[in-house]
């Protein structure tokens, strides 16, 4: 749980970093340490961005790991659900109907 909140925080600081110099986002982002690299991308689906936090070892280049997301990004996308069609929630005379019953009920 602790990474996935500093993932989160990382991609909401970087974009508020990006809004600063003008650009929309900055995207996929990666960092590498003595024995492990991260890339975290967010990943668009029906329901909004999921971020995506790979780990990966020294022997791991950042090419496959950029081949190996943008695969699991489309097949994610083939694969889910359609977004859901929102209803309306309120018919169109509801004020008048609510006003209309509570003259009823109060009798005004």
């Amino acid at each position: 749980m602790a990474a996935a909140a500093l993932g989160a925080a990382i991609m909401a600081s970087s974009g508020a970093l990006a809004q600063q110099l003008g650009e929309q986002s900055f995207g996929a982002l990666f960092h590498a340490g003595q024995r492990h690299g991260i890339h975290l991308a967010p990943c668009a689906t029906a329901r909004g961005p999921l971020i995506v936090l790979t780990v990966f070892g020294r022997e791991t280049s950042i090419g496959l790991v950029e081949l190996f997301f943008e695969e699991f990004a489309a097949e994610l996308g083939r694969s889910a659900p359609p977004p859901e069609v929102r209803q309306r929630v309120l018919a169109d005379d509801f004020e008048a109907d609510l006003n209309r019953n509570l003259t009823s009920l109060f009798r005004r």
